[in-house]
């Protein structure tokens, strides 16, 4: 019964956190690709409205699509920081590096799992997938608090 509440929240989390990267990006191109992205999700998810029951599924498609635009950003956000003067420095204080980390690792695998698990719940169940799912939350979980417990507001200054 809570599955509507998870496809509203996770509209919400990529286009928060399309909006941070937006914010952290230097380049005009990257932030016109994830404007692009926010722009593709959102029709994404209202063909998946039109297609699919969002009181009764996960809309597997447009968080897929999602997922992808995040790992774009995540990409785009990690060359400019490692491009930067002094990033090696500050990486290990920069709280946005161990939340993209985290993150990354996290909807790498993720998406891949959710389509595996609607489209064929016996391989997920087989194979215990969701044994992978709780370790990718973990240890996504892990680097926020690692960040947490590291990071410093001058490391995070454009």
């Amino acid at each position: 019964y809570n599955v509507i509440l998870y496809n509203m929240y996770s509209l919400i989390f990529y286009l928060f956190f399309y909006f941070v990267y937006w914010d952290r990006l230097q380049s005009a191109k990257e932030k016109q690709v994830l404007k692009i992205g926010g722009i593709i999700l959102i029709a994404v998810n209202l063909i998946s409205i039109v297609f699919q029951d969002p009181m009764l599924i996960p809309l597997f498609y447009a968080y897929t699509i999602g997922a992808v635009f995040l790992l774009i950003a995540i990409v785009f956000y990690l060359r400019q920081i490692l491009k930067g003067q002094n990033a090696r420095n500050n990486l290990k204080h920069n709280i946005l590096f161990w939340v993209s980390i985290g993150l990354f690792i996290f909807y790498l695998i993720d998406p891949i799992l959710m389509i595996i698990g609607i489209h064929n719940d016996y391989i997920y169940i087989k194979y215990n997938l969701q044994h992978l799912l709780y370790l990718l939350i973990m240890v996504m979980y892990s680097f926020f608090i690692l960040g947490f417990l590291l990071g410093k507001r001058r490391a995070f200054r454009k």
